[in-house]
């Protein structure tokens, strides 16, 4: 029997039907809501290129593992007038920690290390001393923050991790077990890859976390082929921008033929760092390589030194990566359990769990007085935009 239809009403549809009908306006309201989003990032960030509180950024957001989002804005330098691109690197300052931790988790899983091994066993000079692997990855081993200037005359230039471990052994040791965020922790962490390893560290980085990720615009260490990509390095003085006289790519040739700096001498662009981040979503695995064990993320992922104070809001810390424990008082909208980590220059990179969302937000803003409270505004803002590229239930 032929079924007739009212006038003035839409023809019945078979399940199949309704089910593409379905499938087609959900796609097309995400393809709205992602451009709409774009758009919204980019005209933000345009405001601050336009005012001069930044050259420009380069802003990422990845959903369900597919990035949605990328947006580039702006000057990689402002004299040469070389535009700002997606493929863009930055130097990621303390977002070293992450792929360092990465790295020691890799030598975990495989029976090379184990956490509680006392650091003496990889580094001499620590001999007779408690700390351990995992003190290091938590910041909660007690060694300070700063190499005091009064030793700094007494020692000679380190010319590698193993010169540099030993100068670390020799300084007083705080409180044990209490949070102390120090960069002689991955610098120490950098060493013990080495001799666990048997290979230097930027190289054992390469071959087990840029490689299998398919990182092919990072590295620890300057490459000739990509250091005219790297984005120059602007202080904010009096209100106007110029280029940092110790930050800047163009004053660190001394990086050249030297060691890599285990905290902070990461450089990467945006699209390198979602795949990192999207590893650890995945439990360990990319494109179905598996990087991580599932036990090594998820140490990774929840605090071991809780309520740590900072700038991102209620955080603990894991292995070099910042975790949500309390979405109060956090600078743009997070979740419990969320986790990321910044860097010097302005940088940020936060992956949610829940909402299976990624964030990266890259500039290059020297440290200045006149530049924090711009930074709080300016990541607050996109990083609050780019939670939208997630559906909000």
């Amino acid at each position: 029997m032929r079924m007739r239809f009212k006038p003035g009403h839409p023809p019945l549809m078979n399940a199949r039907g309704l089910t593409f009908f379905l499938l087609h306006a959900a796609s097309v309201s995400a393809y709205a809501q992602t451009a709409e989003v774009a758009t919204s990032v980019r005209d933000t960030i345009q405001s601050y290129v336009d005012r001069g509180a930044i050259a420009g950024a380069v802003a990422l957001a990845a959903h369900d593992g597919k990035i949605t989002v990328l947006e580039a804005v702006g000057w990689q330098d402002l004299a040469a007038r070389t535009p700002m691109r997606p493929t863009t690197i930055f130097q990621l300052r303390s977002m070293t920690k992450t792929l360092t931790a990465i790295a020691v988790m890799r030598l975990v899983d495989g029976g090379q290390i184990e956490l509680d091994d006392p650091v003496a066993e990889y580094i001499a000079e620590f001999a007779g001393s408690p700390i351990t692997i995992r003190e290091l990855l938590s910041h909660t081993s007690g060694i300070p923050a700063e190499i005091p200037s009064s030793m700094r005359g007494r020692v000679a230039p380190p010319r590698s991790l193993a010169d540099y471990a030993a100068i670390v052994a020799q300084l007083d040791r705080d409180e044990a077990g209490r949070f102390l965020y120090s960069d002689q922790n991955y610098y120490l962490l950098g060493r013990v890859i080495e001799v666990a390893s048997g290979e230097p560290y930027e190289a054992f980085v390469q071959r087990s976390v840029f490689d299998p990720l398919g990182m092919k615009d990072s590295f620890v260490l300057p490459r000739a082929d990509a250091w005219d990509r790297v984005a120059s390095t602007y202080e904010l003085s009096e209100g106007a921008l110029r280029k940092s006289s110790f930050y800047d790519v163009s004053t660190m040739q001394w990086l050249h033929g030297s060691y890599p700096r285990p905290s902070w001498s990461m450089f990467s662009t945006a699209s390198d760092v979602f795949a990192l981040y999207q590893m650890l979503l995945n439990g360990g695995v990319y494109q179905g390589e598996r990087v991580l064990s599932p036990e090594s993320v998820r140490l990774m992922t929840r605090p071991h030194a809780s309520h740590i104070g900072s700038l991102l809001g209620s955080v603990g810390y894991g292995f070099g990566l910042n975790v949500t424990e309390s979405p109060d008082g956090a600078l743009w909208p997070q979740t419990v359990g969320s986790y990321g980590h910044g860097g010097l220059l302005g940088t940020v990179a936060w992956a949610d769990p829940q909402l299976q969302l990624i964030r990266v937000y890259l500039v290059s803003l020297a440290p200045r007085s006149e530049r924090e409270a711009f930074l709080r505004e300016d990541r607050a803002v996109v990083m609050t935009l780019l939670r939208q590229a997630a559906p909000i239930h």
